[in-house]
């Protein structure tokens, strides 16, 4: 994530840097922002919400 949204890299540049495919940082992508969407749902609610 922080290559992405801090240094700004495309997921080809990604991929070139950790030597593995563009279609692989993009799974990786999409699974981490999925995995971060359910966590604010599941704890929205918790302390206040988000």
């Amino acid at each position: 994530m922080n290559l992405v949204y801090i240094k700004g890299f495309s997921d080809t540049e990604i991929g070139q840097l950790l030597n593995i495919s563009q279609q692989a940082v993009s799974k990786t992508h999409k699974k981490a922002l999925k995995n971060i969407r359910e966590y604010i749902e599941t704890h929205k609610d918790k302390k206040g919400g988000i």
